[in-house]
């Protein structure tokens, strides 16, 4: 079996994790009477402040004894097998003046990372971060109240309870008259939702089974959804019963933020362009001015939204370097599938050099989910390698987590499809949206701080042992290829 047919397999079974009970919660905001009025969907307790136990900024190994050094230097720990080769890398190491520059909470600081990413910031934007099944709530109502346009993206469409909701209501609304496009990804469509997008199509929805020519293992994997140009939603979540908590079995945890305003326009537009690109048979061309309806809702949070095509576009990676460069005094990472690829070990290791606080949850081999069990191991190796710097490395002892989302210093949040792992910079195309602004950021550091007060928090290297018998030849594929470093491709 060779390199490209063992990716295009995990390729394809790859993509969702978790289930830990938090949920979110913040200051109201100009969506929260439309929520009130969502349908009922799984509540939460409200969530305690974070309080992150203060722990010494020292070089690696400083503040460990001689044997839990010896313990972290072991090669079953650090990351070898991941090919971290700082020579593949060399060209951050003269570019790493792009991503320093003003603190997260400066507004020099927006106008260095438009530059950066070539997204820009808009204001007057209401957003609010929603936890799975309420964000699902929001989606029935928003889609069932619309009068333009529903469009919606996503890497899978499961064929569950979920998945044919969701098909119900669109097939509907396109008898309706309004305009109702869909875009999936085409090799997953194949795997776990062909009958599903079938009775869409049937039903009158245009579908489009998205393709990148010439690269056989790059998947669509932005998560999306507009209704009337008006609302979007952007985040981790798929359409599927794990993520609604509908159904049986498994329910992970996951997010979206819902936002209104300005930065919709922008999302709007990135679908059109995205569509209108790949035109052909049934699917109609997507008018922006024709797809809108009503006013937006207000509020006060800067958003811009990203959207990155790998290999060679890096604007969601540079985001997350710049904004760690730019910090001053705390990061929170929750990741599912955290790898610390060497330009972002190098940016926390220097986040801590300077005092600031480092956050980070993800899963272990007993959250994370089954199909990507043994990219635990990893995953594991990866934090061993940060850990004694002083990071705070908080370990989810729940179903797994799928929310992939990060915040700097209480003012600056980005969340989206992102992965902190390989896969993201070598063959998913991705969407985030960043967030800038007090109000709409402290939803995010609530929510990280339900997300540590349920996990592990890791107190001594042994509590990143990795269990014995748990390295396999399956491991060993999964971190060689599936995990592999970046090259030029």
């Amino acid at each position: 079996m060779n390199k490209k047919t063992i990716l295009l397999l995990l390729a394809l079974a790859h993509g969702a994790s978790n289930t830990a009970t938090a949920g979110t919660h913040g200051d109201s905001g100009a969506l929260d009477q439309l929520l009130r009025s969502a349908p009922a969907a799984q509540s939460a307790p409200d969530l305690p402040e974070a309080s992150a136990a203060e722990q010494p900024k020292a070089a690696a190994y400083r503040f460990m004894g001689a044997s839990e050094a010896s313990y972290l230097e072991g090669p079953y720990l650090l990351p070898e097998s991941l090919e971290m080769d700082e020579a593949a890398y060399s060209a951050n190491k003269s570019v790493t003046s792009l991503y320093r520059g003003s603190a997260v909470g400066n507004a020099s600081f927006k106008k260095e990372l438009e530059s950066l990413t070539g997204a820009r910031f808009t204001g007057g934007n209401s957003a609010k971060l929603l936890f799975g099944p309420d964000s699902f709530a929001m989606r029935d109502k928003l889609m069932l109240e619309a009068k333009k346009s529903i469009y919606i993206t996503a890497y899978s469409f499961h064929d569950d309870e979920t998945g044919n909701r969701l098909a119900d209501l669109l097939i509907a609304k396109r008898r309706q008259g309004l305009d109702v496009k869909l875009i999936a990804d085409g090799k997953v469509a194949l795997a776990n939702s062909r009958k599903l997008l079938n009775r869409m199509e049937a039903g009158g929805v245009e579908v489009l089974r998205w393709r990148e020519p010439g690269r056989l293992l790059d998947i669509w994997h932005v998560k999306m959804l507009v209704v009337d140009g008006r609302y979007s939603f952007v985040g981790g979540i798929n359409v599927g019963d794990v993520y609604s908590h509908r159904g049986s079995g498994p329910k992970w945890q996951d997010y979206d933020v819902l936002y209104s305003g300005p930065a919709v326009t922008d999302t709007l537009s990135f679908f059109a362009r995205e569509w209108n690109a790949s035109l052909g048979g049934k699917r109609t061309p997507v008018v922006p001015a024709a797809a809108r309806h009503g006013a937006f809702e207000t509020g006060s949070a800067e958003l811009s939204v990203v959207f990155q095509n790998p290999p060679h576009e890096k604007q969601i990676l540079g985001t997350i370097l710049k904004s760690i460069y730019g910090a001053r005094e705390r990061i929170n990472i929750a990741h599912s599938y955290f790898i610390a690829i060497p330009p972002l070990r190098d940016a926390i290791i220097d986040a801590l050099g300077r005092g600031v606080e480092v956050n980070i949850i993800t899963n272990t081999s007993k959250s994370i989910d089954a199909e990507a069990k043994h990219a635990a191991v990893p995953i594991i190796r990866s934090l061993a390698g940060i850990y004694p710097y002083g990071a705070n490395i908080y370990l989810n002892r729940g179903e797994n987590l799928h929310g992939k989302f990060m915040t700097v210093d209480g003012v600056f949040a980005t969340i989206g499809s992102y992965n902190m792992h390989p896969r993201s910079e070598k063959y998913d195309s991705e969407m985030n949206v960043n967030l800038s602004g007090a109000e709409a950021v402290r939803q995010f550091d609530a929510t990280f701080a339900g997300l540590i007060a349920n996990a592990q928090k890791v107190e001594a290297p042994s509590d990143l042992a990795i269990p014995g018998g748990f390295v396999t030849f399956l491991s060993n594929i999964i971190e060689r290829y599936f995990f592999d470093m970046l090259s030029p491709a």
